[in-house]
């Protein structure tokens, strides 16, 4: 079968895009990695937050565990994935 169109690119093609690829993800787990710490530091706050005076307390009002800090963290950057993923189909069968 002839791929029509399309060609099976060569391998520094296919190296450049992973290298994106992986440099994007070190981006993404860099971002993670900074929310997280930062949120359960003993200031309990990201630099923005420091400024304006602010905190992430746990319940209590106490700091956050690293734990706790990064599944808030997780949760708060794949919900909005999740709900797009859900919506968008939804939105298209109700056309």
């Amino acid at each position: 079968m002839e791929r029509v169109g399309r060609q099976c690119p060569e391998f520094s093609r296919r190296l450049a895009a992973l290298l994106i690829d992986l440099t994007m993800l070190e981006v993404a787990l860099a971002i993670l990695r900074y929310f997280t710490l930062m949120g359960s530091s003993y200031k309990q706050a990201t630099v923005g937050k420091l400024f304006l005076w602010m905190a992430v307390p746990n319940v209590k009002g106490g700091r956050m565990s690293f734990n706790k800090a990064l599944l808030r963290n997780v949760g708060k950057y794949t919900s909005p994935l999740i709900v797009f993923e859900i919506g968008t189909p939804a939105a298209s069968w109700a056309l």
